[in-house]
């Protein structure tokens, strides 16, 4: 009865100690099970937010991509509306200048031959002609007349394309407008080596335009013409004692805008320092090189 007790305590015990083993073993297996379940759930919002990052970065990428693209367009159409004002506002120069050079060659020899003829008639009428003291004044005074227009005709060709600027350059033509014009004063400070004949051309007209309106619009007594030339600039400057005038509020009559197109037709910049009763400043500053037609996005009209 003992052993038999014995044995069944035994069994009873080794019973209770299987079932704890495996309630153990079920509670590891289902411990094992969360922990797998958490690091998969884990895993899958990872790769979820990885997934989520890269949706997102491939979107702003896109998103650069578009707007890069939109502005290069944009910014090709400028060149292009640029290089389509550059070639016409060339196209235009080139036409005045050549207009200006026909002109002058027409006055000085279509007009200044007819007035030298006509002077001439007059003195051959004149050795055969009896003429009394009041005919002889008249004719004097015709004879003037006829040497005043073509003093008036060659100044009026000189101012619209001198000779000096094809044949001795800027710096003798500016000289001699200068010294044909009370209280200018021209300097020349740098390489005297001619350069495009083009440039020449404008740096004399923007001159001659500015010249005549300080004399015009500001009453200036004293006028200095400057150019100073580097190795790849070419600066003028036109300087005058006048009245000036407020940059924020300029007259369209005294013809900046038309001297802007002439300077940014070769790629310059203009710059104007006006003072009311002071007096203004004009510097214009050009490259050496060739006049191009490719973008320059601080161009302004």
């Amino acid at each position: 009865m003992v052993e038999k007790e014995i044995a069944s305590e035994r069994s009873l015990r080794s019973a209770a100690e299987m079932e704890v083993k495996y309630e153990t073993e079920k509670k590891e297996l289902r411990i094992s099970a969360l922990e797998a379940e958490k690091r998969l759930l884990t895993l899958l919002g990872i790769s979820g937010g990885a997934v989520l990052l890269l949706g997102l970065a491939a979107l702003f990428l896109l998103w650069r991509w578009t707007v890069q693209k939109r502005q290069l367009a944009e910014t090709r159409i400028l060149q292009l509306e640029q290089e389509k004002r550059l070639i016409a506002a060339q196209a235009l120069l080139d036409g005045e200048t050549q207009e200006r050079t026909r002109l002058a060659r027409d006055l000085h020899d279509g007009l200044g031959s007819i007035l030298a003829g006509a002077k001439l008639n007059f003195q051959e009428m004149k050795r055969g002609a009896q003429m009394d003291a009041d005919t002889v004044q008249r004719y004097e005074i015709a004879v003037g007349l006829l040497d005043q227009s073509v003093r008036e005709m060659r100044r009026v060709a000189h101012h619209l394309m001198p000779e000096t600027l094809s044949g001795a350059g800027l710096k003798q033509s500016l000289a001699d407008f200068c010294n044909s014009i009370p209280g200018a004063t021209f300097n020349y400070y740098g390489d005297e080596t001619r350069f495009d004949p083009k440039r020449e051309a404008m740096l004399y007209r923007v001159a001659h335009e500015l010249v005549t309106n300080a004399l015009k619009h500001s009453g200036a007594t004293h006028i200095l013409v400057q150019i100073v030339k580097e190795a790849n600039i070419i600066a003028l400057t036109v300087q005058d004692n006048g009245s000036g005038f407020d940059p924020t509020n300029i007259s369209k009559g005294m013809g900046l805008n038309n001297i802007r197109n002439r300077v940014a037709a070769f790629n310059g910049n203009l710059m104007v320092d006006a003072k009311p009763d002071v007096g203004t400043e004009v510097n214009v500053e050009l490259r050496t090189a060739k006049p191009s037609t490719q973008s320059i996005m601080n161009y302004e009209l």
